[in-house]
């Protein structure tokens, strides 16, 4: 693969177009490899992984060739913008828990991007992996621009081949393997990785809509999802009465889908610890469990240690609102905060903690709609993607200005002179009084 060489507009409209007939023509294969891989049901990996990746591949097909290389941003006697150049040979490395759209989400913003690609696909799908592979040489059977990476670990791969960008979904522990083997003075980097997303729930919100919100995004794909809520912090006053009806939800929902009764394929045996203290009782065996809410205000718990990935969460009940800061400051830049409140005072103030991404009165709304990047900070992740901020993730973005006229350069120019001098000193008066 050639980094100097772009891949003009039309390679990469015909790639992105070619993707799109391979996942239709595919979709059953998909549909079952990851019933047999990870026990998803055909509903949810239509919902959670085909319809996303197609959604974002429409969305910059609908685009203008223009919008895709510029951006202008304004000016009368000038123009001002930005230009968007590939970033060169790209890696990108999905995770296990939402492995196909982790994959070609990233892979169309590259694409549409101009960049050459290689691919890593996670180890845990044998299944989808073939899918996947199938799918890649359909669109490219020469490897021309999507090479598939076949070595067995991260390091490997990152010895053999140099990288202009890595994009990475997992974990904060493989992210800095990662970062040990590559130099980043030269490779630049994306990692989505995860953390202790908190539910928020204050006195002031709707209440039966937050139990809805928080069975609908911590029982999607089981709650191995990066963003799903892992603990909850809820006013005490009205903590009995929430997960009543969370309780009640998730009894109606267990009624209808057997499926759901047990959790198969869980989790990495680094979590089982973490779990078996906070179920008790309840017995892990064969990577399933029962989902389970527990009340939880020691926070030395190991249910506080770190993300649980799993259909439990533990609930801190709290009196006032400041205690926060304390449950915060644990498990500090989460990759998600929800916050249900009615109150702009208590909206106002949990914002004021630092997270990627906040949705309030609401849950994965942020991941529903590709006009909003997505993407975490410090330990939860470094970039954002989705949309066009992928265009410019997996662009190198330049600043560009076309002056057709000026009205300030003799002022600027040599010599300089008295009377230039007065002039400037009025102009920097009226940027003194000048009011926006």
């Amino acid at each position: 693969m050639n980094k100097n060489i772009s891949l003009n507009y039309q390679i990469r409209i015909n790639l992105l177009k070619k993707l799109k007939d391979a996942i239709f023509a595919n979709q059953n294969k998909i549909l079952q490899a990851l019933k047999e891989d990870m026990n998803k049901s055909h509903y949810e990996t239509t919902l959670t992984e085909i319809i996303p990746t197609i959604a974002e591949i429409n969305f910059f097909l609908s685009k203008k060739q223009s919008r895709i290389k510029f951006k202008k941003v304004g000016g009368i006697f000038s123009k001002y913008g930005y230009i968007y150049n590939p970033r060169g040979n790209v890696l990108i490395m999905n995770s296990w828990n939402y492995p196909f759209q982790l994959l070609f989400i990233p892979l169309v913003g590259s694409i549409i991007a101009g960049n050459y690609n290689t691919v890593k696909f996670h180890p845990y799908l044998n299944k989808l992996n073939k899918v996947m592979e199938k799918i890649i040489l359909q669109i490219d059977s020469e490897n021309r621009y999507i090479k598939i990476d076949k070595f067995s670990t991260i390091e490997q791969t990152l010895q053999e081949f140099t990288f202009d960008f890595v994009f990475f979904t997992g974990s904060y522990a493989t992210s800095q393997i990662i970062l040990k083997n590559i130099d980043i003075n030269k490779t630049d980097y994306c990692f989505e990785l995860g953390g202790k997303s908190p539910f928020i729930v204050t006195k002031d919100a709707n209440i039966k809509k937050a139990a809805k919100m928080f069975i609908y995004a911590k029982m999607m794909n089981f709650g191995q999802t990066c963003v799903a809520p892992d603990y909850i912090f809820i006013d005490k006053a009205i903590s009995n009465l929430f997960m009543q009806k969370v309780d009640k939800l998730l009894q109606k929902i267990l009624q209808k889908d057997p499926n759901l009764k047990e959790l198969v394929n869980l989790i990495p045996l680094n979590k089982a610890e973490v779990l078996e203290h906070s179920l008790g009782a309840t017995k892990l065996n064969d990577k399933k469990v029962m989902p389970k809410f527990f009340k939880e205000n020691n926070l030395d718990s190991a249910a506080y240690k770190e993300e649980i990935f799993a259909p439990v969460a533990p609930i801190f009940e709290y009196e006032h609102i400041s205690e926060f800061e304390q449950v915060y400051k644990l498990n500090p830049n989460p990759l998600s905060m929800y916050i249900f409140s009615n109150s702009k005072k208590d909206q106002n103030f949990f914002t004021s903690f630092i997270a990627g991404n906040y949705m309030i009165n609401n849950t994965m709304g942020i991941l529903e709609d590709n006009k909003l990047s997505f993407g975490g900070i410090k330990q939860s992740g470094k970039g954002r993607y989705r949309g066009f901020a992928s265009l410019e993730l997996f662009s190198h973005k330049s600043s560009y200005t076309q002056i057709r006229f000026d009205l300030l350069f003799k002022l600027k120019n040599l010599p300089y002179t008295a009377k230039k001098e007065k002039i400037l000193n009025l102009y920097l008066k009226m940027l003194k009084f000048f009011k926006f």
